[in-house]
């Protein structure tokens, strides 16, 4: 593909419906980041929180990734499905059905562990009856994030998509900052009571959407009739690179995320609860990066995502090679930030590189092929890196450091994602 064809397809800075630029426009963008940051925060906290938690009650490191898998692997599958529906029913709905499914995911997660503390819940149930409430999230959760970035696409010119695809992403990197901290402060009232907080949250944010979340007319309004409209498909030459990226980085991603608590405990020797406390700094440190990179540096200085994905793979890649032989608190933070920083460009670069490849009209279709690919890495590790992981904690990392080196040279050789690199900069002229 020419790189010209980023130039060539269907004009997207036509906006519909509510302007970002509009006061009310941006008050609803901070309503939805707000939203979405909700998101963010339950999300650490499940993975900062679980492992220990999980490994307290006997379970191994591959029946604990398994939980996160099974939700990855819905994920995976539905995350396309509900874009593609969004492009019909609009953004809204399906965001209501997402977030429906975080809060009930929420609230049913610690209520299993605490019943099974108590002995009304047989130990035998706790594992599967987890692994349910993380599929009840892998399923109807995975809507929000591609409504809601196709929401977001909806309403952005091409200059100006990469930017706010970065800033609506950072919504999800502040939530995970935050989550760590929030679920610290909150756990002096029970380990527990963080899951039921943001639970309620989660609730008041779908009300205050489908209340003020402005959407006037159905997406699926502006490109004619739905019986014609060809499906995007994941092999679909215009996103596959990005795909592909998506795919390999996300499972670097997941094997640091799924482990991390695991990792901090074994390498400096920690507690039950100095687990949850330092792997809680170690993900507000990564957040803090990731929020940096999208909310600043993107912003600031509008890199197209050809310059987001190459910087952020190597960003990520230098994380992990710290990461490889950090033996102390110090370091493993630093590493850690580094990865921050490189997934806060990448994920977005490769978002906004997909989004401006394809028309108006697959917007969401391509919001939820982006979304359902980067979870895909969460199914793999259960089988490959946790199994690497039982051998010696390190070599999960070292085979995520190759992945990413071979991403580099595949990144800087693809005529596609060069192209990615050739953006419209120029404001569309008045008519």
């Amino acid at each position: 593909m020419s790189p010209k064809t980023f130039e060539n397809v269907e004009e997207s800075a036509l906006i519909i419906e509510t302007d970002l630029n509009s006061p009310t426009g941006k008050r609803a963008f901070r309503l939805l980041w707000c939203t979405l940051l909700c998101m963010g925060m339950g999300q650490s906290l499940v993975f900062s929180t679980l492992p220990p938690i999980a490994r307290s009650l006997g379970m191994t490191p591959m029946q604990i990734s398994l939980i996160f898998g099974s939700s990855a692997l819905c994920w995976v599958f539905m995350a396309p499905r509900w874009g593609r529906k969004s492009d019909t029913w609009g953004r809204k709905p399906a965001m209501l059905i997402g977030f429906a499914g975080f809060a009930i995911s929420m609230f049913t997660l610690p209520s299993v562990v605490y019943l099974g503390s108590i002995s009304l819940l047989p130990i035998a149930w706790i594992w599967p009856l987890m692994i349910v409430s993380r599929v009840i999230f892998g399923i109807f959760g995975s809507a929000n994030m591609p409504a809601a970035t196709a929401w977001i696409a909806d309403r952005s010119p091409r200059f100006e998509r990469a930017k706010r695809i970065a800033a609506i992403g950072a919504a999800f990197g502040v939530g995970s900052m935050i989550g760590p901290g929030f679920g610290s402060l909150l756990s002096v009232f029970g380990m527990l009571t963080p899951f039921y907080v943001v639970t309620i949250l989660a609730v008041l944010g779908a009300s205050a959407i489908q209340l003020y979340l402005p959407e006037e007319t159905k997406p699926g309004d502006h490109s004619g009739s739905e019986a014609v409209r060809p499906a995007l498909k994941v092999s679909d030459p215009r996103v596959l690179p990005f795909i592909i990226l998506a795919v390999m980085a996300g499972l670097a991603h997941a094997t640091q995320v799924q482990s991390a608590a695991l990792y901090f405990q074994d390498t400096l020797h920690l507690g039950l609860m100095e687990t949850q406390q330092y792997v809680g700094v170690g993900l507000m440190a990564t957040a803090m990066m990731a929020m940096f990179s999208q909310l600043v540096l993107v912003q600031k200085f509008n890199p197209s995502p050809r310059t987001m994905i190459h910087s952020g793979l190597i960003f990520t890649a230098l994380g992990y090679l710290f990461y490889i032989f950090a033996d102390t608190f110090i370091l493993l933070v630093f590493s850690m930030m580094l990865t921050g920083l490189g997934q806060g460009l990448f994920r977005p670069g490769t978002n906004a590189g997909a989004s401006l490849s394809v028309s108006r009209r697959e917007q969401g279709s391509v919001a939820g092929i982006m979304g359902g690919v980067g979870a895909a890495g969460h199914i793999f590790v259960p089988f490959i890196s946790m199994n690497l992981y039982v051998i010696k904690p390190e070599y999960p990392y070292i085979l995520t450091l190759i992945l990413l080196v071979v991403v580099i040279v595949y990144a800087a050789k693809n005529k596609v994602i060069r192209g990615s690199g050739r953006l419209n900069r120029q404001k569309p002229k008045a008519r």
